[in-house]
């Protein structure tokens, strides 16, 4: 459009500098034929003559244009009132070119505002453009991240599988052994009823012939004390046929007393126990066995109470020596000691699946446990023996010693008892 513009533009004024020339050839012309009319005519007065130098130098210039146009915008003729053409079509070629002049001014104007408005447009979209360029570098940057953390994640999922693997095959392993152990366990179950069993055979054999002992020992002392009654009686005939002197009489007297201490055992224990009390302060704690009262008290009571039979583990000498000098220990535990597995009570050697007991003989030992029943026999015996320590340091001086007999008879029948 700008081209068409100034091609119009330079025609218009080849034809506006054509026109000017052909008008200024008419007004030439024009001129003339005024001045040849003006000479020609007859009315005008002569003037007088004026020198050639007034008659070339006029004192304001005349052009011929000012005579036939009255005023830029006239389109009529001053001499002869007429439409001039080529004015017509100068003014309307001028409007025209006027019109697109504002035209062209227009669609300038409005090329600068849409310039205008493309500079802020290409501002915005270059802003928009480093937004978007940022953003891409931001998700570009995430991008890279995601991926790094998708790595990781397979990588973790892959150990996880690893793991997942080892631990299936782990649990397959430990399946096989639990099936194993249980079969094991039934096995160990089975065979520790058979042994019970065959245990409590063995005891209910052992109680049979220890009754049948019994009964054999008290038929003996059945005859024992008929033997004893004759006896007693044939001394009586004796004392009463015979008359001796005094001296063979306090002879006799002398051999009555001690037959009938010998044939009165509750006599002949009190003297026994008599004597121990005696000597027992300066008789040395490692040689108190020795003394007759408590070698009867270990052969008779002692060693029955602490025999746990012949699965037992304990030593008896080392057991009953560390009760007389109370280095043996013996406590309840808190929770009873229960295990999957029975364990055997480490005196009588039993399995058992509660054992609320533990003990040990010196402070190196280690704690062993025990059941109720053993640990019963335990203090009765760790009883007697504080007993007899308590008489050795002379705590019960100034006692009676019948009194003092007849506790150590408790003592032993609760060991009995314990039994």
């Amino acid at each position: 459009m700008t081209n068409d513009t100034n091609k119009r533009q330079s025609v218009t004024t080849k034809e506006i500098a054509n026109i000017y020339s052909h008008l200024q050839n008419m007004m030439e012309t024009t001129s003339l034929k005024q001045q040849r009319r003006l000479s020609n005519d007859s009315w005008l007065p002569i003037t007088p003559a004026y020198s050639s130098s007034s008659l070339h130098k006029p004192t304001k210039p005349d052009c011929p244009c000012h005579h036939i146009i009255i005023s830029n915008h006239s389109r009529y003729c001053a001499l002869c009132d007429r439409r001039i053409p080529i004015l017509d079509e100068l003014h309307q070629e001028n409007e025209k070119i006027q019109q697109a002049l504002l035209d062209c001014q227009e669609t300038l104007s409005a090329e600068r505002k849409r310039f205008q408005r493309l500079e802020k447009n290409q501002v915005k979209i270059k802003k928009e453009q480093e937004e978007t360029i940022k953003k891409v570098d931001e998700k570009s940057k995430g991008y890279i991240s995601l991926q790094q953390d998708l790595k990781a994640i397979q990588e973790k999922l892959t150990t996880e599988k690893r793991v997942a693997e080892r631990e299936k095959i782990d649990k397959m392993q430990v399946e096989g052994e639990l099936e194993e152990l249980s079969t094991r366990l039934f096995e160990e179950a089975n065979k520790m009823v058979f042994s019970e069993k065959q245990e409590k055979h063995e005891l209910q054999t052992e109680l049979d012939h220890l009754k049948e002992e019994l009964k054999g020992c008290r038929d003996k002392m059945e005859v024992k004390e008929m033997e004893l009654k004759e006896l007693k009686t044939k001394m009586a005939s004796i004392d009463e046929h015979h008359v001796l002197s005094d001296g063979e009489e306090e002879s006799d007297g002398d051999e009555k007393e001690a037959l009938d201490g010998v044939l009165d055992p509750t006599a002949w224990a009190l003297r026994e126990f008599q004597d121990f009390v005696e000597l027992s302060e300066s008789v040395s704690i490692h040689k108190l066995h020795s003394t007759p009262f408590m070698k009867h008290s270990l052969m008779e009571d002692i060693e029955p109470c602490l025999r746990f039979g012949p699965q037992s583990r304990l030593g008896l000498k080392e057991l009953y020596e560390s009760m007389l000098l109370n280095t043996c220990f013996i406590e309840k535990v808190l929770d009873d000691v229960s295990d999957s597995h029975p364990i055997k009570c480490q005196a009588c050697g039993q399995v058992k699946r509660k054992l609320p007991y533990r003990f040990r003989i010196s402070m190196v030992d280690d704690w062993a446990y025990m059941d109720r029943y053993c640990r019963d026999r335990f203090v009765s015996v760790c009883e007697f023996y504080m007993f007899i320590r308590n008489i050795r340091q002379g705590h019960y001086n100034g006692h009676d010693i019948l009194e003092l007999f007849q506790e150590s008879t408790r003592l032993k029948l609760q060991m009995f008892y314990s039994r």
